[in-house]
């Protein structure tokens, strides 16, 4: 709220929570933050953290051109542990079995059947007032259906992703009518 603002109370809760990372035995802390933010920014690299790499963030309508239909009973909801053997072939740090394990709420689908492409594909996502936010799909044919086959059964407004970190999953998102939405940053500290 603007009015707790410039009081300095974000850094002293930053330190506080340094000063007691440290004495927990932590080694290290990572954070992401809208790069557009300097004033967070700028706390954060006062306090010793650096860039690590940038994430595109991106969004989309459910209007774009559709891809032939499935099957219905070639979806399927999953636990999250069925997901980890595709999953952890991904590059990001996000793709560690603890940061997925934390996803409660979140809806996981999975593709399979004879008659689809040869191809693994899976998407995490969570319906929240008509926002559709996307942990994670496959930036591929299978992604694409299972996001399609979601957003017509969830109807949602407007879809958000944030997770884009290289040039392949960046073409896919822009590919599928996604268009850029907002740079985040992943920042560094050792403690």
């Amino acid at each position: 709220h603007p009015s707790w603002r410039r009081r300095g109370l974000g850094s002293d809760l930053l330190d506080e929570w340094l000063t007691n990372s440290r004495a927990a035995g932590l080694d290290r802390a990572l954070l992401e933050v809208i790069k557009q933010n300097l004033v967070a920014t700028n706390l954060y690299r006062s306090r010793g953290f650096r860039e690590l790499r940038d994430y595109q963030g991106f969004e989309g309508r459910t209007g774009w051109s559709r891809a032939p239909p499935i099957n219905p009973d070639h979806v399927h909801r999953v636990d999250i542990e069925e997901l980890l053997t595709v999953y952890r072939k991904g590059h990001s740090w996000q793709k560690r079995p603890d940061v997925l394990r934390r996803l409660v709420n979140f809806v996981a689908l999975q593709i399979t059947g004879d008659d689809l492409p040869r191809v693994e594909g899976y998407l995490i996502y969570e319906n929240v007032g008509g926002l559709m936010y996307i942990f994670d799909l496959t930036p591929n044919e299978a992604g694409r259906v299972l996001l399609e086959q979601a957003a017509m059964q969830e109807s949602p407004r407007l879809l958000r992703l944030v997770n884009a970190i290289d040039l392949v999953e960046e073409d896919f998102y822009r590919k599928i009518g996604f268009r850029p939405w907002i740079r985040n940053v992943e920042m560094v500290v050792q403690l």
